[in-house]
């Protein structure tokens, strides 16, 4: 099918429903590490915003996720008590506190996800240069109308 030839309505369907198979196994996934490391899912989401060598503040955390300023003190509160991030005040503005992973046991939660990674990356290695460039656009195409979409409805937009 040449790229000015619409897709088959029944082939654009099987696609949609392989993408939201995949989200649902990588929530549950998700849901399974979160459980066996001793948080729960949400607090897993969150802390994958922040990344393994981020640094946020409370303020960008809460702009990044759409939590309340209250919520995010919480979320941190929670993550600092399993041992998964620390605060650490900036030292030219103490009413600054930046939030890092805690290496240590941010290293608790890749082992969970190294042997699902290792197969993708031997799915992905099955694919030629040009396939491959293909999967990139298509996810980070839908990755940005994703995005778009949280952002719209988290501010109440109605179109």
């Amino acid at each position: 099918m040449s790229r000015d030839q619409p897709a088959q309505p029944e082939l654009l369907n099987e696609l949609l429903t392989a993408v939201r198979h995949m989200s649902l196994e990588t929530m549950l996934l998700s849901a399974v590490v979160a459980e066996r490391i001793g948080i729960n899912p949400t607090d897993l989401t969150w802390l994958a915003l922040i990344g393994p060598d981020g640094e946020v503040t409370a303020g960008e955390l809460a702009e990044l996720s759409g939590l309340t300023t209250g919520a995010v003190t919480g979320l941190i509160d929670r993550l600092e008590r399993a041992g998964f991030v620390e605060r650490k005040r900036d030292p030219e503005d103490r009413r600054k506190v930046f939030v890092r992973p805690n290496p240590a046991n941010s290293e608790r939660i890749e082992p969970h996800f190294a042997r699902a990674t290792e197969q993708v990356r031997e799915l992905w290695g099955s694919y030629s240069d040009d396939q491959l460039v293909l999967l990139k656009d298509f996810f980070m195409r839908s990755y940005q109308i994703l995005h778009a979409e949280r952002l719209r409805q988290r501010v109440g937009a109605e179109d």
